[in-house]
């Protein structure tokens, strides 16, 4: 699961007043079901947002984090987990070979702004986290690479750094039937959900409850609003073709990490015969994404969701074959 969705459910439960335990993966040394920075949260309810792997290790993490819940008090744990049969410590349960560190930080009601802050600095380059009992501290990091680094003295001197990659933004343009499906199958991903559409009552719109953020705005605001960037991710799913070309013709010219366009092979031939004729080069040209997803001989919503979710990861984990 993304960070920025586990800084965000972490705010919105602090906002309403409900502690919780975070769980963050700081050491991993050999075969492991999830890496290191991967991030859980339980709340006082018992539920689990994100996962650090499953199994019995996750349910023992899940039993200690409600300990943590149930004392109230201020604290931080670091569980470690052998996952082997002939282990004779910390036995995780688990027989994947692997060693793994667990920190479990419990959330409390006044750190709200902390969590807050960390989730709007979550689209910014360089952003570091230096996690110590007492605190979480945000600092820059001007390599901007991702690493991780934890070091333990004993149990109350140690420090976890991880400098986070860049968050993956998605702009959904238009959330009729395509986007409303593309929004389910994105929303367990390691994808930020924005939809932008320029219908305020359209009912596909207004009870979309799988995005992290709606904007109602006209198309020609949209552009202004969409940032350039590698971790920026456009797709054009509008019900008007002069919408389609008016959101192509000047998103083409931005630097993106991946923009593309419903269509059937001959609609998106004629847009780049008219993008030619304006001047746009081959090079934009072919970076564009259109028809859009896998190939795919399909014309179910949910269908055509998966092929657009396809090639979004085959981009994001730099795979693309098509």
């Amino acid at each position: 699961m993304q960070d920025l969705k586990i800084w965000h459910f972490i705010q919105t439960q602090l906002l309403k007043r409900n502690p919780v335990v975070l769980a963050v993966i700081v050491e991993t040394r050999g075969s492991s079901p999830r890496k290191t920075g991967t991030k859980m949260v339980v709340t006082t309810k018992g539920e689990l947002f994100g996962s650090v792997g499953g199994g019995s290790m996750e349910l023992s993490v899940t039993q200690k984090a409600s300990e943590l819940l149930r004392e109230e008090v201020a604290q931080t744990v670091i569980l470690s987990y052998t996952h082997s049969d002939g282990a004779k410590d910390d036995k995780s349960g688990m027989v994947c070979a692997g060693r793994q560190k667990v920190l479990l930080r419990l959330c409390d009601v006044h750190e709200h702004d902390l969590f807050a802050r960390i989730a709007e600095l979550a689209f910014s380059s360089g952003l570091q986290l230096t996690y110590t009992p007492e605190t979480i501290h945000i600092g820059n990091n001007r390599s901007g690479s991702l690493s991780f680094h934890f070091k333990m003295q004993n149990e109350q001197e140690w420090t976890f750094t991880e400098r986070p990659k860049l968050q993956n933004k998605v702009y959904l343009l238009g959330g009729g039937h395509v986007g409303l499906a593309v929004s389910r199958v994105l929303a367990p991903l390691e994808f930020y959900v924005h939809l932008i559409d320029n219908r305020p009552d359209f009912p596909l719109v207004h009870d979309n409850a799988w995005i992290d953020e709606k904007s109602i705005m006209n198309y020609e605001q949209a552009i202004e609003h969409i940032p350039e960037g590698e971790n920026i991710f456009v797709l054009i799913l509008t019900s008007n073709y002069g919408d389609d070309f008016l959101l192509l013709e000047k998103l083409i010219r931005k630097n993106l990490g991946f923009l593309g366009f419903l269509a059937s092979k001959s609609k998106a031939q004629g847009f780049f015969h008219k993008l030619r004729k304006m001047g746009i080069t081959e090079e934009r040209i072919q970076q564009v994404s259109a028809p859009l997803g896998i190939p795919m001989n399909s014309h179910l919503p949910e269908e055509i969701a998966i092929s657009i979710a396809a090639e979004l990861l085959q981009v994001k984990h730099g795979k693309r074959t098509n």
